[in-house]
């Protein structure tokens, strides 16, 4: 993230939310920072409609889902086929914190989806 500068607002394209998803599977949480304060918007999907927030949930980093609905990420976003953050830990038994943070924070357990 050193290359972009600090007062840059940055524009929501595929290739911002290409360089969010590697920050977070590079579990970078000051570029994380740096990009949602940019205005990158905690919402931005990737082209199969999977949110941030769905990513950070997956990967089991609780601090970053918290951070992402301290900027207001839609916790009940889905993607291309109705799923949801929750509804994608839902096979995952060892992300149990993870789960319980979405539920705490009013994630909807009754959400249908394609694959659900």
């Amino acid at each position: 993230m050193g290359n972009i500068p600090v007062n840059q607002k940055i524009v929501i394209t595929e290739e911002n939310a290409q360089k969010l998803f590697k920050i977070i599977q590079t579990n970078d949480i000051g570029g994380f920072r740096l990009m949602l304060n940019q205005a990158t918007g905690p919402n931005t999907t990737d082209q199969s409609g999977k949110t941030a927030l769905m990513m950070a949930a997956e990967l089991e980093y609780v601090q970053w889902v918290e951070l992402l609905m301290e900027h207001e990420a839609n916790i009940n976003q889905q993607n291309h086929i109705g799923t949801t953050a929750l509804l994608l830990l839902a096979s995952h038994q060892s992300h149990s914190n993870v789960v319980r943070t979405l539920i705490e924070n009013n994630a909807k357990i009754n959400v249908k989806s394609c694959v659900f």
